[in-house]
């Protein structure tokens, strides 16, 4: 009688376990990442494209990273520590995906009146940057503004953050291939340094799956 019913105990306590193997059984099983944003008729929020210069006076477009995941972040030449922390947290984080080539650094400098090439390059000299992956732009105080505020949505009720838009201010944006908002982090707090971590490893994990699904559907059409 009793070994009766330790199995009735353990086979309530397994079921729900045994099903759970049963049926996740080679697939990966994450939590979406976000997406902020309105949503309209079903459709999610997109970044418009931008134009920055960076500091050799090239002109730099948005619609040059079509295929990348994108982190934004701000700074301004002429504040100290509290840009400084927020630039040595966009470097570890590219230093952690140095090898993942779909992902580009984009830092906005929030004070396009001291913008030359001799400062700039001393700036971020110590940083040790990958020009083809991190890229230092300005643009027209005004643009700057609208594009912060009605593309990035900066201190909308969108940002997990909100901060004022202002320089010096450490907001970190980070924005899919599909141009979807997927993260607001906080530039000044060096333990988001996880969490953006997290958010770019799972992004490209939905990516790989997504891209893994359009194959098998192409070799199931070939069939």
């Amino acid at each position: 009688m009793r070994f009766k019913q330790i199995a009735i105990v353990l086979t309530v306590l397994l079921f729900p376990s045994l099903l759970y193997v049963i049926f996740s059984t080679g697939k990966h099983h994450i939590d979406k990442v976000q997406y902020f944003g309105p949503i309209t008729d079903s459709v999610i929020y997109q970044v418009p494209d931008a134009n920055f210069l960076n500091y050799t006076g090239d002109s730099i477009s948005s619609t040059d990273f079509e295929n990348d995941i994108l982190v934004y972040n701000f700074f301004c030449l002429e504040c100290s520590d509290s840009s400084a922390r927020n630039v040595l947290l966009v470097k570890a984080i590219n230093e952690r995906f140095f090898d993942k080539k779909d992902i580009k650094y984009i830092s906005i400098n929030l004070t396009p009146s001291v913008w030359n090439e001799a400062d700039v390059t001393e700036y971020i000299r110590p940083f040790n940057t990958d020009k083809h992956q991190w890229f230092f732009v300005t643009a027209d105080s005004n643009y700057l503004a609208n594009f912060a505020h009605q593309g990035l949505l900066i201190n909308s009720e969108y940002d997990s953050v909100r901060v004022a838009f202002k320089p010096g201010m450490a907001t970190i944006v980070i924005v899919d291939k599909d141009k979807h908002i997927r993260g607001f982090l906080d530039g000044n707090q060096y333990v988001d340094q996880s969490a953006i971590i997290d958010v770019v490893k799972r992004i490209r994990l939905e990516e790989y799956q997504k891209n893994a699904k359009r194959r098998e559907d192409q070799f199931e059409r070939k069939r």
